[in-house]
């Protein structure tokens, strides 16, 4: 094989090893605000919706009560576990691809 084909070959292999890490800190981090917003969502369900409570909006603390911010909360923490599902499926189809790409170019990991 050339040495361009074997640059060629390093190359795709980085870019899939970059591409998994990435979605995989992206799905951490998204792992992370849903369990924190779990956590808010039910001391708020607990709460009394006339209850003051205060939100950081943009380095700013904003105040509303609890009823005006567990719908916008429970929203949130929706879209949070959607787009987690969305990653996590993302994520095992690129890793499915990346093995197959291995397999198909045998590809092989040296370690010196």
């Amino acid at each position: 094989m050339s040495q361009n084909a074997n640059q060629e070959l390093q190359l795709k292999y980085n870019n899939y090893k970059e591409t998994l890490t990435e979605l995989e800190e992206k799905l951490m981090e998204l792992r992370k605000d849903e369990e924190e917003h779990k956590i808010v969502v039910a001391t708020l369900e607990k709460t009394p919706a006339e209850r003051r409570c205060f939100r950081m909006v943009g380095g700013a603390l904003v105040e509303h009560t609890a009823g005006e911010q567990l719908p916008l909360l429970q929203n949130k923490l929706k879209n949070i576990t959607s787009m987690c599902e969305t990653i996590t499926t993302e994520l095992k189809k690129l890793r499915e691809e990346f093995e197959n790409w291995k397999k198909e170019k045998k590809i092989q990991i040296v370690r010196e």
